[in-house]
């Protein structure tokens, strides 16, 4: 039998879900019911369930903050997502998270069981594949570390450094004829490529993922797998000299000068080049493809990540003052996590680790 969670913090909704459906009758067994998502997690480390249904909003830990955290723990369970209308963007969200199934409140018992059907579906469906990677001669953990450390040279401003590790990219997945192992290293190379590519989110990386899961033709899933992350690569590695003179001046003097946490385009246009910044704005938004603020931020993650990845994680204030937060320690741990995924101490032990 499935094991299954029920997390929500409206008492009669947690116990109306327990009674409303035959779950045994699904082949589902109710392991444990919680009332906010600390609870839920701690339950999840405890009983290891294979289905969760979860309202979005909780005390304590949301449960989209939920699904993150069993997403970043690699934990391999299928979540069902209650959400009002005026949430959606949320559930959105908790798709790039790998979410299929939500259920819209009010909801009634057959739309449960519809999702939950489908939910355990997914679950089995999961656990054939984990178990046909395990007959594979293929070592799945090392083929996920030498995607991270590819992966990480495309945040460098090194552009033959970035062509290299794309060159590599496509011959490690052309290498790949097992076509469950494809899909699930795929996915994860779109997910990290989104974090940095404007072509590339974590809604089209969802689609993507639907748009193959039913395919087990090699020769066309690694064509089009190939062809999709290609055309990433050709964005990640566009050379460019369709950039105004001025426009570079801006980029090299960021580049310079970006510790400084007074830094902004006025300061740039009026003691540097000399030129109106309402223009330079728009001109670096069309050219650039990102507005100047953005843009600073990227550059100012990227040399955290670098210097992060070198550094003691608990120099986290110390790093925050290098890239141009200042004193600020706390916002700049926001930012990164809003980035990144990880605060600025968990990343530097992940990459310190590997």
């Amino acid at each position: 039998m499935l094991k299954l969670i029920i997390a929500d913090d409206e008492r009669i909704f947690r116990e109306t879900l327990l009674n409303i459906v035959d779950w045994k009758n699904l082949g589902i067994e109710v392991v444990g019911i919680c009332q906010n998502g600390i609870d839920a997690y701690d339950m999840i480390l405890d009983e290891s369930p294979d289905l969760v249904i979860t309202d979005i909003k909780m005390p304590g830990l949301s449960g989209l903050e939920l699904i993150q955290k069993a997403y970043e723990a690699k934990l391999n369970i299928q979540f069902i997502l209650l959400s009002g209308y005026s949430d959606f963007e949320y559930a959105k969200t908790a798709m790039s998270f790998g979410v299929k199934q939500y259920c819209l409140k009010p909801c009634n018992k057959n739309q449960i069981i519809e999702a939950a059907i489908k939910a355990s579906e997914d679950c089995y469906e999961q656990k054939r594949v984990r178990a046909s990677l395990e007959n594979q001669s293929y070592d799945y953990e090392q083929i996920i570390d030498q995607i991270d450390s590819i992966c990480n040279c495309f945040y460098l401003n090194d552009n033959e450094a970035k062509i290299e590790a794309g060159a590599t990219l496509i011959r490690l997945l052309n290498s790949i004829n097992n076509t469950d192992i494809l899909k699930q290293t795929a996915i994860g190379v779109l997910m990290k490529l989104s974090s940095i590519s404007k072509s590339c989110s974590p809604n089209k990386v969802v689609m993507f993922m639907l748009d193959i899961s039913c395919e087990y033709d090699i020769e066309w899933l690694q064509a089009k797998i190939l062809f999709r992350i290609q055309q990433i690569l050709d964005e990640l590695t566009m050379p460019t000299t369709n950039i105004s003179l001025y426009i570079h001046k801006i980029l090299d003097y960021v580049d310079t000068h970006y510790s400084d946490s007074n830094l902004t385009l006025k300061m740039i246009a009026e003691n540097y080049l000399y030129m109106n910044v309402d223009y330079l704005s728009r001109k670096f938004a069309k050219e650039v493809g990102k507005n100047f603020s953005a843009y600073l931020t990227s550059v100012r993650i990227n040399k955290a990540r670098s210097l992060l990845a070198e550094c003691n994680p608990e120099k986290i204030t110390y790093i925050a003052k290098k890239v141009g937060y200042s004193d600020n320690a706390k916002y700049f741990s926001q930012i990164f996590k809003k980035y990144t995924g990880d605060t600025p101490s968990d990343f530097a032990k992940k990459i310190q680790n590997r």
